[in-house]
């Protein structure tokens, strides 16, 4: 008998059209106004029809390096870039800080300045997406340490952020603080179990009563992700569950400054830094999913999926709608470039609801210039209409 054929690893490229299959890019083009710079060490938030990105660092050893202190708001129906004008002081440190959406306000907590580790923060920033108004927040009690690389959570009840690991460039954490968001006040709280080790820049994903924390590592070395941890809010015990390989791919190679995201209990990874030296550029652009355990014996499986990222990076961002579309943008693409691409892809089918906007969208790129009435009289539902804000 003859071979049969593999299927061919499918790449998130960047097609002329709109492709609506599952693992193909929709692209994000450049419409009026200017798309953000390239970066790396910003992060990203999303409330379903548009993604927050704030922070981030740019290096280039012709034009210099530079910090950004502002916030991009890429809206998802229209792939449309805008620059959110603010006021007040916004965070300086803001390479691999913390980025929590609270309502209509962005979190921001923690991360480095322009020297990495001597310019650290323990600050926590809010910014009212309404009226653009940075505020920070006069904190009180035992306060984390200065740091960047740090994971926050919050909590189930909303009114309480946890805060884990990071660094300082010298020394690594893997404590556990809390913050409550009704006397700001933070905590530093014993907590019971095997913790994960000292860390920095790990993912951290929330599921009903929990966090997850999935590799990580430090300034040489990374942690596999064959291990998961779970943090309980309200017992604060740690758990640590030994994950199943995908039954043909194995097990995913180890890494940091990766991104992980969450839906209905899955967990998808993307990316990331394999080596410990960035030098060494090992970054990957694999893409694994995982179902979140439901018993305390259970042990989750890798699975790999058979598309990837269009190129490796690390020091991205990514986040995932509710419809299943992972959105991400720029990163690292070696040690001396950055990118400012923005790419999205379908990780299940998409509802026929999405896939007929993404169509309205290619075949009518003017249709989110018309007004809401405009819109309406085209015969678009109303229950669609606030999709073209």
């Amino acid at each position: 008998m003859g071979q049969s054929a593999q299927e061919p690893t499918r790449h998130v490229c960047s097609p002329p059209e709109c492709h609506l299959m599952l693992g193909h890019q929709i692209h994000a083009p450049r419409t009026a106004g200017k798309s953000p710079s390239a970066r790396s060490g910003h992060r990203a938030v999303t409330d379903g029809i548009n993604v927050y990105v704030f922070g981030g660092y740019y290096m280039d050893p012709d034009v210099g390096s530079m910090i950004f202190s502002e916030i991009w708001c890429l809206h998802l129906p229209s792939m449309t870039w805008k620059l959110i004008e603010t006021t007040g002081d916004p965070p300086e440190t803001v390479a691999s800080s913390c980025l929590l959406l609270l309502g209509s306000h962005l979190a921001v907590f923690g991360g480095s300045g322009m020297s990495f580790g001597s310019s650290s923060s323990n600050d926590l920033h809010l910014c009212n997406l309404r009226t653009g108004k940075w505020q920070l927040v006069d904190a009180e009690g035992d306060l984390p340490e200065p740091a960047y690389g740090q994971s926050l959570a919050l909590s189930p009840s909303r009114d309480k952020l946890f805060l884990f690991g990071g660094t300082c460039g010298i020394d690594f954490y893997n404590d556990v603080h809390v913050f409550s968001v009704s006397d700001y006040t933070w905590t530093k709280i014993d907590t019971t179990g095997t913790p994960p080790s000292p860390r920095y820049r790990q993912e951290l994903v929330t599921d009903k009563d929990s966090f997850y924390i999935i590799g990580g590592g430090t300034g040489n070395q990374v942690f596999d992700v064959s291990d998961i941890y779970r943090f309980e809010f309200d017992a604060h015990r740690w758990t640590v569950y030994e994950c199943l390989p995908d039954t043909v791919h194995g097990l995913p190679a180890p890494r940091k400054a990766h991104s992980c995201v969450s839906a209905d209990g899955v967990v998808y990874m993307c990316g990331g830094l394999t080596a410990g030296a960035v030098a060494q550029n090992l970054s990957l652009n694999d893409i694994w999913r995982f179902r979140l355990p439901t018993f305390r014996d259970e042990r989750p499986q890798w699975e790999c999926l058979p598309f990837t990222l269009s190129h490796p990076g690390y020091f991205f961002s990514a986040v995932l709608t509710q419809s299943k579309c992972l959105a991400v943008f720029g990163g690292c693409i070696n040690s001396q470039k950055r990118t400012n691409k923005a790419y999205c892809t379908w990780l299940e089918t998409p509802r026929l609801q999405d896939i007929a906007w993404y169509s309205l969208r290619a075949h009518f790129p003017r249709i989110f210039e018309l007004s809401r009435d405009e819109q309406y009289k085209l015969g678009i539902p109303l229950a669609c209409l606030p999709r073209a804000k």
